[in-house]
C-alpha cells in the first residue's frame, strides 16, 4: 500500500484562425484571431497498491493509484478580446501501470512498461469557446481525459 500527496498539471492551448478553403499554403502563415488556454492544476491525497513478482531473470510489476484532487482551473482567452475565468473543480484521477523487466546482469536490466491515466473534471480550451460572442463558456469545464503511454528503457545501476 502506498500513499501521499500528488500534484498534476494538464494544459491545453487552442488557436482559432480564419482560413481560406482554397489556400494551398501551410498553416505556418496563418495568424490566429484568438488563443484559448486552459490550465488544470490538480492537488490531493493519493492512495495506491503495488504488486511485484520475480522469477529468474524476469520481474513483473503492476500498480494502481487513486487521487482525490482539487482542480484549480484557469481559462484565458487572448486576441480580439481578453477574457479569463478561474474555476474550482473536483477531479478524481486513476492511474494504472504495468511493466516487465529482464535482468541482463546484476547492474543492467531492460524494461518495457505501460501507463494509463484517467482524469475527470478537466477544463479543455477547445470545448470552452463561445463562437457567437468571442467569449468563454464556463459550464463546459468537466471533461474526461484518458492518456496512455509506453515506456522502454535500459537501467544501469552502479
Amino acid at each position: 500500500m502506498t500513499g501521499g500527496c500528488k500534484w498534476l498539471s494538464w494544459f491545453e492551448l487552442r488557436p482559432e484562425c480564419l482560413r481560406d478553403a482554397e489556400d494551398e499554403f501551410d498553416d505556418l502563415f496563418v495568424v490566429p484571431l484568438w488563443i484559448n488556454k486552459a490550465e488544470n492544476r490538480i492537488v490531493g491525497a493519493q492512495l495506491g497498491i503495488r504488486w511485484f513478482r520475480k522469477r529468474g531473470h524476469w520481474a513483473l510489476s503492476a500498480e494502481g493509484r487513486l487521487l482525490a484532487g482539487y482542480n484549480g482551473q484557469s481559462i484565458h482567452q487572448e486576441g480580439l478580446s481578453f477574457n479569463s475565468a478561474y474555476l474550482p473543480e473536483w477531479s478524481p484521477v486513476g492511474e494504472l501501470r504495468a511493466s516487465v523487466r529482464l535482468h541482463l546482469s546484476r547492474a543492467i536490466s531492460f524494461r518495457v512498461g505501460w501507463t494509463g491515466i484517467y482524469m475527470d473534471g478537466i477544463a479543455r480550451a477547445s470545448s470552452m469557446i463561445n463562437y457567437s460572442n468571442n467569449g468563454i463558456i464556463t459550464n463546459r469545464n468537466r471533461e474526461e481525459v484518458f492518456v496512455q503511454g509506453l515506456s522502454i528503457g535500459l537501467d544501469m545501476n552502479y
